[in-house]
């Protein structure tokens, strides 16, 4: 991914947050004639504190054919974008695109047996954790887990690089930093608001 220096992240624990929050990631290999990618939750946790991402896709997904133990993948995990308008600026400047993003690069290991399950679980308990009334696996009829089940391809995939980029408008001056943060704030979009936070929390942080 093309980073300038002032765009980059490198701040692992910021970028496994960001994993975390923007989890519907998208998973890219080499198929034999183009690339081929699927769009699914890929959640973060750490095996002998190393990171690993926990995934699946259906097992009528044919992509499956190149997520074999050892292949190596590309995810993309994208986070709020907007467009910045040249009035935004204190002196006209070219339109631009905010965004934040991610590229996690790893090696896929296969699940099977009692693995799949305890995976499936596990994603099951960390996406309903924040629910009012959060439902655990073990509630769910025999029949149905067990139907569906035989209808996945569950998989891990081993970091091996992570490339962030946050475009926040950092080579701008304070003047123009501060009205683009308070434009995306009342642009009404919910992605230009959620960069506008984040822009506001960065400032803070300096």
């Amino acid at each position: 991914m093309y980073i300038p220096k002032h765009f980059e992240e490198k701040d692992t624990s910021r970028i496994y947050d960001f994993i975390r929050e923007f989890s519907f990631g998208t998973i890219i290999s080499s198929g034999n004639s183009r690339p081929v990618a699927t769009h699914t939750p890929l959640m973060l946790h750490f095996k002998e504190d190393k990171p690993v991402l926990l995934g699946h896709i259906a097992l009528a997904n044919n992509h499956k054919e190149f997520l074999v133990n050892g292949a190596g993948v590309l995810c993309i995990f994208q986070g709020p974008h907007a467009y910045v308008s040249s009035r935004w600026y204190a002196e006209p400047e070219v339109p631009t695109w905010n965004y934040r993003s991610v590229h996690v690069y790893g090696t896929v290991k296969v699940l099977d047996g009692s693995e799949i399950r305890q995976a499936m679980s596990s994603l099951m308990d960390r996406y309903e954790a924040p629910k009012e009334q959060p439902m655990k696996m073990e509630e769910i009829p025999a029949r149905v887990l067990e139907r569906d089940m035989k209808g996945i391809f569950v998989f891990e995939i081993a970091v091996t690089d992570m490339e962030a980029a946050e475009k926040l408008s950092q080579n701008s001056d304070e003047v123009s930093y501060k009205t683009i943060t308070g434009e995306l704030k009342q642009d009404g979009d919910f992605n230009a608001m959620l960069l506008a936070f984040e822009m506001e929390r960065r400032s803070k942080r300096k």
